[in-house]
């Protein structure tokens, strides 16, 4: 089970490791990408690192409740002599539960040096405010 440090069940509003761990182990022969997750009071954030890979070899997608990230990538490698060619081919998908309390239309990502970013942002709910009247 997945705790932010306050010691907070952090399944219950965002992810399941349980979960998690059905995409990680999908692909023995490839490992699952590193995920960092943090929470403030403003947002949740995961970072997962892609070495190697470039932006346009990654997506990221929202159905429902699931944020789903997945890459794929080959690299042909030539011999000097041009008798053997060699593709190398890295594919992974991680998915993350999405609860309730996720603003999911201002979801935003960013990849810079190898570092995805998806920042997502709490909803912000109204509370209703309560105050005596007096009667004259």
């Amino acid at each position: 089970m997945i705790s932010n440090k306050r010691g907070n069940d952090f399944m219950s509003g965002f992810a399941n490791d349980n979960y998690l761990a059905e995409f990680a182990t999908s692909n023995p022969s490839q490992p699952s990408p590193v995920t960092n997750v943090a929470e403030n009071e403003e947002a949740y954030s995961l970072e997962i690192g892609l070495p190697g890979f470039s932006k346009e070899e990654i997506q990221v997608n929202l159905a429902d409740f699931q944020l789903i990230v997945t890459g794929q990538r080959s690299e042909t490698k030539d011999n000097v002599d041009g008798l053997v060619q060699e593709t190398e081919s890295k594919s992974f998908r991680k998915a993350f539960f999405v609860a309730d309390h996720i603003d999911k239309d201002s979801i935003s990502a960013k990849f810079e040096n190898g570092l995805l970013i998806i920042n997502l942002p709490k909803k912000y709910e109204l509370k209703s405010q309560t105050s005596i009247i007096e009667i004259d």
